[in-house]
């Protein structure tokens, strides 16, 4: 059965991806910078109008997914994770279905611990098993040959540029 997530940043886009015959939303702020963990008050009101699965995109800022334990030769502190943990418990409360989640080091492996943090805050209150998403760096691999198979050059190059944390307007 195929499964049509559409990605949206406000109410009025959440009615126009139910209209449109979405099955769940990924829901986001801030799409122009590839999107930022979302405002809890405005998923309470897509949650009260529409009947949809909604998973919050977690991101706290524009930028990479390095999220890391303040040793001084990374770029960003360790309060980014510990503020993710908090925006989870809050969107949960709000009425969040799921998490879109990623952490990763700086050599783009993913980061082991970060992401356990954060499937362990995930999985609060939830029966599934967070060691069901862990990817190991086999699978990842296999994931990057594929993308590399089925991207045209254009398309590689566009993906590099924004991995490399360049916006859509510079790419």
């Amino acid at each position: 059965m195929k499964l049509l997530e559409v990605c949206v940043d406000s109410l009025a886009s959440a009615r126009a991806a139910k209209q449109g015959g979405a099955d769940r939303l990924e829901f986001c702020s801030a799409l122009a910078v590839g999107g930022l963990t979302p405002y809890a008050d405005l998923l309470r009101q897509i949650k009260a109008e529409l009947d949809l699965p909604v998973r919050c995109l977690m991101r706290p800022r524009a930028g990479d997914f390095l999220y890391t334990r303040g040793k001084p030769d990374f770029r960003y502190p360790r309060d980014e994770l510990e503020l993710l943990c908090r925006q989870i418990e809050t969107l949960r409360s709000a009425g969040a279905d799921g998490f879109v989640i990623g952490a990763l080091t700086p050599e783009g492996a993913l980061d082991l611990p970060a992401m356990r943090t954060l499937l362990d805050v995930c999985a609060e209150g939830h029966s599934s098993n967070p060691e069901e998403l862990i990817i190991s760096q086999e699978d990842l691999r296999g994931i990057h040959q594929r993308i590399d198979e089925v991207l045209s050059d254009l398309e590689q190059e566009v993906l590099a540029a924004y991995l490399d944390g360049k916006s859509y307007q510079e790419i």
